[in-house]
C-alpha cells in the first residue's frame, strides 16, 4: 500500500510464555550459560529440534568444549528433554548432549543457525549448520565461518575445509587501523568481512543460502572495529560464500550506542523479516533488546519501528533482562509464530559469568 487514508502501520510487539524460561540454563555442568538457538519443526511429524549454545564457564584446559552445541527436542515445542548421547563426554560425565565442540586454537567456536534441506540431493547433509571457529595452525590459523552437516541434526559432521570465508579480528581492540591489501603483518584485519555471528537461512526467491551478520563498520578516526552493522553473504551450495556486502547500518536517528549486535533474517509472507539485536556496548557489559526490520528483497532494508522494541528485556533480574539472541528459525503455526531466543541476565560478553541467569524462552 503506498498510501491510503487513514492507514497506520502499527508494531504488535511479542508476547512471552508464561512457563518462560522453557530451557534453563543449569541442569547439567556444561551448561552454564544457554545462548544462541536455531530451531526447527518437522512439519510431518510436528516434532521440535532444539540447538542452543552453552558457555561452559571457561575452566577447561581444551579450548575446543568452551562452547559447544547442545541439542534437545519437543513433542509440544514447549516441554524439552535433552538425549544423553554417546559424542561426547565432559568431565565426569560420560555421555551428554553435546553435539558439536570447536577446533580448538587462539579463540573459540562460537553460534549454532542451522538449515534443514527438505530435498537434499545428499541425504547426509540434509541438516546445515554455520558456526563461527578458528581453523588452521601457526602462521596459517585464520578465523572465520566454518559449517558442518548432518542426515538427522545429531550426529554431525564438520566440512573439512575452514574457514569458508575468512573474518576479522582484533587483537589489538576497538580503534585498531584497517591494513591495506598488502600489509601482512595482522593477517586477521580483513576490511569489509563478517563477523562471529552467522545466522543463516535459506533464501527462497534467490534459491540460495544466506548469511546475515555482524560486520564492522570503521570509526570517523578510520579505525577498525568501531560499531557492529549487518552484513549479508550468499552460497549455493552452503560451501562456496561470495564476498561480504554491507546492507545496513546505524544511521544519525539512532542514539550514538546503537550498534547491530546480529541480525538473523527469515522469509515470511513475500517479504524479508530481520530480529535486529541492538546492543548497547556501554551498558551492563552490552545490553540487547530486539528491533524488527522489513524488507522486500533482502538487500534494502527498512526500520519502519526504529527504536522501538518488538521483544524488549525484561525489568528485574530474570533470565532474559540482560541480553536476548533471536534467530531466523521461527516455527510458523496455524494460529500463531513463535519466536524462540536465547538469552542472559546479563550481558551480551556475560558468558562466562556463572553468577547470571541464562535459558531459552
Amino acid at each position: 500500500v503506498l498510501y491510503r487514508s487513514g492507514t497506520e502501520r502499527v508494531l504488535t510487539k511479542f508476547e512471552r510464555h508464561e512457563a518462560n524460561p522453557l530451557v534453563p540454563a543449569r541442569e547439567y555442568p556444561w551448561e552454564v550459560a544457554i545462548g544462541w538457538t536455531s530451531i526447527y519443526r518437522n512439519p510431518d511429524t510436528g516434532k521440535y529440534q532444539l540447538w542452543y549454545q552453552a558457555g561452559t564457564g571457561d575452566r577447561l584446559a581444551e579450548r575446543t568444549q568452551d562452547c559447544a552445541v547442545c541439542y534437545a527436542e519437543s513433542d509440544d515445542g514447549l516441554h524439552f528433554t535433552k538425549p544423553m548421547l554417546d559424542f561426547f563426554s565432559f568431565e565426569d560425565h560420560a555421555r551428554t548432549n553435546i553435539v558439536l565442540i570447536g577446533n580448538g586454537g587462539y579463540s573459540y567456536r562460537y553460534g549454532n543457525a542451522v538449515v534443514v534441506d527438505p530435498n537434499p540431493e545428499d541425504d547426509s547433509k540434509r541438516y546445515k549448520m554455520s558456526y563461527f571457529d578458528w581453523a588452521g595452525e601457526g602462521d596459517d590459523e585464520y578465523p572465520g565461518l566454518c559449517v558442518a552437516f548432518s542426515p538427522d541434526g545429531i550426529a554431525w559432521t564438520k566440512h573439512p575445509e575452514a574457514p569458508l570465508s575468512r573474518m576479522a579480528y582484533g587483537k589489538g581492540g576497538f580503534g585498531t587501523a584497517v591494513r591495506f591489501e598488502d600489509d601482512t603483518s595482522e593477517p586477521w584485519l580483513i576490511p569489509m568481512s563478517m563477523s562471529d555471528a552467522v545466522d543463516s537461512m535459506w533464501d527462497p526467491v534467490r534459491e540460495v543460502y544466506a548469511i546475515y551478520g555482524k560486520a564492522w563498520i570503521d570509526g570517523p578516526d578510520g579505525g577498525q572495529f568501531w560499531k557492529h552493522a549487518m552484513g549479508r553473504i550468499e552460497s549455493t551450495d552452503f560451501i562456496n560464500w561470495s564476498k561480504p556486502q554491507l546492507v545496513l547500518a546505524p544511521n544519525d536517528d539512532d542514539p550514538s550506542y546503537v550498534e547491530f549486535h546480529t541480525s538473523p533474517v527469515f522469509y515470511h509472507s513475500g517479504r524479508y523479516f530481520a530480529l535486529k539485536q541492538i546492543l548497547d556496548r556501554g551498558t551492563g557489559g552490552g545490553t540487547i533488546n530486539i528491533e524488527l526490520a522489513i524488507s522486500r528483497d533482502g538487500i534494502e532494508w527498512e526500520r519502519p519501528f526504529q527504536n522501538d522494541h518488538v521483544l524488549a528485556r525484561s525489568d528485574g533480574n530474570l533470565f532474559d533482562s540482560g541480553s536476548i539472541f533471536t534467530n531466523a528459525t521461527p516455527v510458523v503455526l496455524e494460529d500463531e509464530i513463535r519466536f524462540y531466543y536465547g538469552a542472559y541476565s546479563g550481558g551480551a560478553t556475560s558468558v562466562t559469568d556463572r553468577g547470571h541467569l541464562s535459558g531459552v524462552g
